[in-house]
């Protein structure tokens, strides 16, 4: 059964956290350089040694894993230490494209250096212990569980300019619910985010997670240039005001936006997927699927619930008889670009392939958007159905969802690439 009402037109709508580290008094940034077979050569400077003696001798010395070489073997990156007279024979180009970023990205008081290529030509790479056993990509540890709740506990990293980004290997949330504490705990995070940022690879979801402190935006995104995979199975939100799953790619580098304070354009391409089998987040403001390819099934329900009040007017109630609609739902299927902030499709290339909706998607607002043929499955219930609609703030300003179903085809046509919006039932 579909229940809704369809505009067809133009539409737009859209655990390792990275702390700074003491790096201590004689680190100095690495340079970057590539050799003749393309593998990535770090050097850093040699280290000032004043020994004393009889007469003062000033000594230059290369540090611990002062030279560091990756090679990419098959769809894997390995680590090799090479001496000082091997950098000196190879001939090396300086690897301008390669940004080079430092932080205790596991919170263990030791450096580690975060790698990306600027041209996206590979994925990003973390070398753990920078100055001391320098693993590659080692593990994520559990997150620490506190004796005060059941469930995990997560400080993301000092927000800047409003926006905490946190990176992983990978992030799997499966056992156990997630609190996610937005300021004032400890002296390294007093200070709540607007925009809490999940960078992993692989993201997989099967519990709640809820904000501790101020309500604030989730964006859970892949930034890999090979796997590109979110999935949710029952997970759910509270306390968040928009989430976004996102498995593309961001145009922009960390510290580009946290200088701006803003995400910008989001990139999908091919081959990245979400995978959403219910997921349950009363009162969010608004939600976002944008991936190539996007599956849905079982029950995506934002709205609230609420019961009659006495006096008059409701009160909101987990199990009211009421239904409640307060936010919006947005699947952006394709190989798209997408600005984060305003959900504004830049580019995108019609294909000749199919979204097909599936399962029960239940918000005020529902929006479809695609490059692709855009198909509801027969067993689709695809509703804004509300007994009342309720309004909210979202950073400081007023929000009113705007009830109703749209679907947009977008996209450069081509002779053998069109447009099909199919309603089935």
């Amino acid at each position: 059964m579909i229940r809704m009402m369809v505009f067809l037109g133009l539409f737009f709508v859209s655990f390792m956290p990275m702390v700074q580290a003491d790096p201590g008094p004689y680190y100095t940034e690495y340079k970057a350089f590539t050799d003749t077979n393309g593998h990535i050569i770090l050097k850093s400077p040699p280290q000032f040694v004043l020994i004393a003696g009889d007469i003062n001798i000033p000594l230059f010395v290369t540090p611990k894993n002062g030279v560091l070489k990756l090679v990419l073997v098959g769809d894997n990156w390995a680590l090799q230490p090479i001496t000082l007279a091997e950098f000196d024979s190879l001939t090396l180009t300086p690897a301008a494209h390669l940004d080079l970023q430092y932080y205790d990205m596991d919170k263990d008081g030791v450096l580690d250096l975060f790698i990306r290529d600027k041209n996206q030509h590979r994925d990003d790479v973390i070398i753990r212990d920078l100055l001391g056993t320098a693993s590659l990509n080692s593990p994520l540890a559990s997150l620490p569980a506190d004796p005060d709740f059941d469930g995990k506990l997560f400080v993301p990293a000092p927000p800047v300019n409003g926006i905490s980004i946190n990176m992983f290997p990978r992030f799997e949330l499966t056992n156990s619910d997630l609190r996610i504490y937005n300021g004032g705990q400890g002296s390294n995070n007093n200070q709540a985010a607007r925009l809490i940022v999940i960078q992993a690879p692989n993201i997989t979801l099967s519990a709640n997670v809820e904000i501790i402190g101020p309500p604030v935006d989730l964006l859970f995104i892949t930034n890999s240039n090979r796997t590109n995979v979110i999935n949710c199975q029952q997970c759910g939100f509270s306390n968040v005001g928009r989430v976004t799953f996102a498995a593309g790619t961001g145009a922009k580098f960390a510290s580009a936006i946290q200088a701006t304070g803003s995400i910008g354009d989001l990139v999908i391409k091919s081959a990245g997927s979400i995978t959403v089998n219910g997921l349950l987040a009363p009162g969010l403001q608004s939600l976002e699927l944008i991936a190539d390819r996007v599956h849905t099934s079982g029950t995506l329900d934002l709205n609230l619930r609420a019961n009659v009040h006495p006096e008059g007017g409701y009160s909101i109630h987990p199990q009211g008889n009421k239904v409640v609609g307060s936010g919006g739902m947005g699947l952006y299927a394709g190989v798209m670009t997408i600005e984060y902030e305003s959900l504004k499709v830049s580019a995108a290339s019609v294909v000749n392939q199919a979204l097909v909706i599936k399962g029960q998607l239940r918000a005020a607002t529902i929006a479809v958007v695609s490059p692709k043929h855009i198909t509801l499955a027969s067993t689709a219930t695809v509703s804004t159905i509300s007994d009342l609609l309720a309004t909210s703030t979202h950073n400081n300003h007023f929000y009113a969802p705007v009830e109703g179903i749209y679907i947009q085809g977008v996209g450069k046509h081509t002779s053998s690439a069109q447009h099909n919006v199919t309603l089935n039932g």
